[in-house]
């Protein structure tokens, strides 16, 4: 299987995140209602390009809606470039998750990005 840059990122990252936040694979398969070998697939081989935004999409609404340690959001608020007086959205999870996403058109966070510009 052939993996490009992005989706080994996402793999990195996403390792990153579930370490800094002690989620494991079966909790965060749960939260995202998939199988748990989807999610060692994703952190072990990646995941194919045209699955990628589904899967980031799905994974900032889960980590966003957690509560966070003032050490887990300062962690992340540096990973997605956020200020330190500026919400944590989704959607710079997702950015940071695979930074060429592929946002839906019709999508919420599609229409958050359009509003940011």
């Amino acid at each position: 299987m052939r993996i490009t840059y992005m989706t080994t990122e996402f793999s990195k990252k996403l390792k990153a995140l579930m370490q800094q936040f002690g989620i494991t694979n079966v909790q965060l398969s749960k939260a995202l209602n998939v199988d748990h070998s989807l999610v060692s697939r994703w952190l072990n081989d990646g995941c194919s390009k045209r699955k990628l935004s589904q899967h980031a999409l799905s994974v900032d609404k889960y980590i966003a809606g957690r509560r966070m340690t003032p050490y887990n959001k300062a962690w992340l608020r540096a990973k997605c470039g956020c200020a330190d007086d500026e919400e944590i959205t989704p959607l710079h999870i997702a950015l940071w998750l695979a930074p060429d996403l592929d946002i839906p058109y019709d999508s919420e966070l599609h229409l958050m990005l359009a509003h940011k510009k």
